[in-house]
């Protein structure tokens, strides 16, 4: 027999606010666009809580990234909402305006503005602390979404990412209407996408140290940056009244995420960034 609390679940509608992994899917532009989510024990509390939206790269999956990148244990253990969207197409990739790797014609952009505004309106989102992340082609479509998103987004956390496409004339992405701030993560061995266009790559735009300058200049921040140079990375630090930059520089790393057998542990560093910098 089914108690009572169970019936109201499901009456309600609230299984998905239980623990563990979900799913937000939805029809966007005649498509069914999915996207996985996992939630933490903290869901129960009633209280409002931080999100994270993690981005793959180029043919890569929802499910791949929240493992490899240590997104969904920490969200477990952190207690934020933590959603992996999939890419369109087969493989999967992201359309970023300023450089496509996805299909000709997909809005990619447009989705992300309404899984946003759905994510807004079935969780129990803090709209203050609003945080997007990926890796290379995901990383891409951060940088994207936080210039065409400033109003929502919080910061942005971009690891072997561009947001600047082209070695010559490079394209950029939407400059910010309220100031964001970002961390930058990118190996200086980077084969796929350049740290520095000179570099032999698959892409390339600006550098990765100019990267971060860029953004810094964009969202206010005229102060000089205060450099730490350690065995195997170097560290940025731009910090502004509104917004703050920090850029990762790992010394011979190459296109792979670093966890904590890389130079540095992406994931936590990324969080504690973003856990310092809700909206201001």
């Amino acid at each position: 027999m089914i108690n009572s609390l169970l019936l109201s679940l499901i009456v309600s509608g609230s299984p998905k606010l239980a623990p563990g992994l979900s799913k937000l899917d939805f029809q966007f532009a005649t498509e069914n666009r999915e996207c996985v989510v996992t939630l933490p024990q903290a869901i129960t509390s009633g209280k409002k809580l931080p999100l994270v939206i993690l981005i793959h790269g180029f043919t890569g999956n929802a499910r791949n990234i929240m493992g490899y990148s240590g997104f969904e244990k920490l969200a477990q253990r952190e207690g934020f909402i933590l959603m992996a969207p999939e890419g369109y197409g087969k493989p999967q990739a992201w359309n970023c305006g300023f450089i496509n790797l996805g299909r000709a014609g997909v809005d990619d952009l447009g989705y992300f503005g309404e899984l946003l505004k759905r994510a807004k309106s079935e969780y129990p989102v803090d709209p203050k602390r609003i945080y997007v992340c990926g890796h290379s082609n995901g990383a891409m479509m951060s940088a994207a979404l936080g210039g065409k998103y400033s109003e929502t987004i919080a910061a942005i956390g971009a690891a072997s990412g561009l947001v600047a496409s082209g070695r010559t004339k490079p394209t950029y992405v939407d400059v910010p209407k309220r100031p964001v701030s970002a961390i930058f993560v990118h190996g200086t061995a980077d084969n796929v996408v350049a740290y520095d266009p000179k570099d032999q790559a698959l892409v390339a735009g600006i550098s990765a140290p100019d990267a971060a300058k860029w953004w810094a200049s964009k969202v206010g921040i005229k102060s000089p940056p205060v450099v730490t140079k350690l065995t195997n990375y170097s560290h940025t630090s731009y910090v502004g009244a509104r917004a703050s930059v920090s850029f990762y520089s790992l010394t011979g790393w190459k296109h792979d995420w670093s966890n904590s057998a890389g130079p540095i542990n992406t994931a936590e560093v990324m969080w504690k960034f973003f856990r310092a910098n809700p909206k201001r």
